[in-house]
């Protein structure tokens, strides 16, 4: 049954995922509207969700570069 998410599960799964493309130098990375389909989340809403998870991620490297 489909079940509704909040929009910050986005944020932390999109988070999560350009971390480990970072962590595995990963050039390229394709992801779909995380949470529209079956997590009901809003279009506009996902996609600032994801927006701001890959901008958390970057964050995170350019701050924690060795």
């Amino acid at each position: 049954l489909p079940m509704p998410i909040p929009a910050h599960n986005v944020f932390l799964a999109t988070r999560a995922a350009i971390s480990l493309a970072r962590e595995l130098e990963v050039a390229t990375v394709a992801m779909p509207g995380m949470g529209t389909g079956t997590g009901r989340v809003p279009p506009e809403e996902a996609a600032e969700a994801m927006f701001s998870g890959y901008m958390a991620a970057q964050n995170w490297y350019a701050l924690n570069r060795t």
